[in-house]
């Protein structure tokens, strides 16, 4: 793996500006495959580290099987939760 420091270009993380906490790592045809994150650097910044975290869950969950919002809202109801 070959490290580099990442972009701005990267990351949909506009809030960001200190980019010296993120390391790309990539394979030997420069793709992407790995991301480093300094935990301590953006320690003071919670809202940013939520953020990352959200889209790391999106991306883990962007193959689901996805339930129509009528669905679940019946279930709810007939559960009593709404």
């Amino acid at each position: 793996m070959i490290k580099q420091k990442v972009s701005q270009k990267f990351l949909p993380l506009g809030k960001l500006t200190d980019m010296e906490a993120i390391t790309l790592l990539t394979d030997k045809n420069n793709n992407h495959r790995l991301m480093q994150i300094d935990l301590d650097v953006l320690a003071d910044n919670e809202e940013l580290l939520e953020d990352i975290y959200d889209v790391i869950a999106i991306e883990l969950r962007k193959n689901e099987e996805t339930i129509p919002w009528e669905q679940v809202k019946q279930q709810l109801l007939n559960e009593g939760k709404l």
